[in-house]
């Protein structure tokens, strides 16, 4: 494949933007290579051979959260000590022979995904969980209950009405 740099500095220079936004039709590079002046580079660019490819999109809304102090709070500092620290024991663990590479590998996603406290989250979301099932049960039990009363009640009080019409 020739070298196309002329035409995509000479076409970035048409094109009010820079090399990296120019594309090159891939199979016509024999084509575009020929083209010196940029009279040609304007005719590749009206044949679509040259393409201004697009802006990327940049969000703002990271930049304003930054400007208002989002993500450099205390909580971030405590966090990225905590992972220096985390990284660097396991460093040092690999390097004593402690660990291998692959215990050190996983063992260093399960610090980035910070495992140990998801495990104690899913353990107290899991115990809320339990409790609310104990209460709901125990509520349909004493439900129960006041029904099977009711029920004993009625029956006495019908009972008690059949004998006085006799």
């Amino acid at each position: 494949m020739s070298m196309l740099r002329l035409q995509k500095r000479l076409a970035s220079r048409v094109l009010p933007c820079g090399k990296k936004k120019v594309w090159l039709d891939p199979n016509e590079t024999n084509e575009i290579s020929n083209a010196n002046p940029r009279q040609q580079i304007w005719k590749l660019i009206k044949d679509g051979l040259m393409i201004r490819k697009p802006m990327t999109v940049h969000s703002q809304e990271n930049t304003l959260a930054y400007r208002k102090g989002r993500h450099m709070g205390i909580e971030k500092v405590t966090w990225m000590r905590r992972m220096r620290i985390l990284c660097w024991l396991l460093r040092r663990y690999r390097i004593s022979k402690k660990i291998d590479h692959l215990m050190y590998h996983s063992l260093h996603l399960k610090v980035k995904r910070n495992l140990k406290a998801d495990k104690a989250r899913k353990k107290l979301l899991a115990n809320q969980v339990e409790a609310q099932r104990s209460k709901a049960k125990e509520a349909c039990k004493h439900h129960k209950e006041c029904l099977q009363v009711k029920k004993e009640e009625i029956i006495k009080t019908l009972s008690k009405e059949e004998e006085t019409r006799k």
